[in-house]
């Protein structure tokens, strides 16, 4: 399989929020508009990276003692057919926690586009590091709410069904009926959607 042909794991935070942006991008070949905020959060981002790779011994989400640790891996798998970079992965003695860094506003529960996001990057990164991950810490930025999730298999199959629904919407080229969301004005394919309602 060729690079060009894997789904870049974006596209599964993307089906979740709206299949219909998968569509725009992958089919038609349109890029979000980049919006303000997404241009500040890119920065914040960065900001947050560094001070992890200043604490190389310890692991700030619990003070435990860090083990191993691998930051910013580009990583792909032909098998379940996509490509990712992973923003953190930590080894403590007592588990193994992929780190996924969101600009964003935590709110009660984690938002289920970037869990699925995440689980996403888990599989690549045990496929390609021969490692077993345990949890998920999604950190949002903003107002720096953290959460915990444990790995399951519900997970593990959910992110895999996802991957299926969008080789379906590239392959037979699907666009998913309009829907009327809350978030439609703030998305960055609101101009080419409204050709498509």
């Amino acid at each position: 399989m060729k690079e060009e042909d894997l789904i870049p794991v974006y596209y599964i935070k993307r089906f979740h929020f709206c299949p219909r942006t998968v569509y725009f991008e992958a089919v038609l070949g349109y890029k979000e508009y980049e919006k303000e905020y997404m241009i500040e959060g890119s920065e914040e981002h960065e900001s947050e990276e560094l001070k992890l790779n200043r604490r190389k011994n310890v692991f700030p989400y619990s003070g435990e003692e860090v083990l191993e640790s691998w930051n910013n891996l580009e990583l792909k798998s032909e098998k379940l057919g996509i490509v990712g970079k992973v923003d953190s992965i930590v080894k403590t003695k007592n588990a193994t926690y992929l780190i996924e860094r969101k600009n964003s506003l935590g709110h009660k529960k984690p938002n289920k586009d970037h869990l699925y996001q995440a689980m996403a990057y888990v599989l690549l990164a045990e496929e390609n590091l021969n490692i077993k991950i345990d949890y998920i810490k999604l950190h949002y930025l903003k107002n720096d709410k953290i959460f915990t999730i444990k790995i399951d298999q519900a997970l593990r199959k959910h992110v895999l069904w996802t991957i299926e629904k969008i080789k379906e919407i590239i392959d037979k080229a699907y666009l998913y009926p309009y829907i009327k969301l809350p978030y439609c004005e703030g998305c960055g394919f609101a101009d080419i959607c409204k050709y498509f309602r």
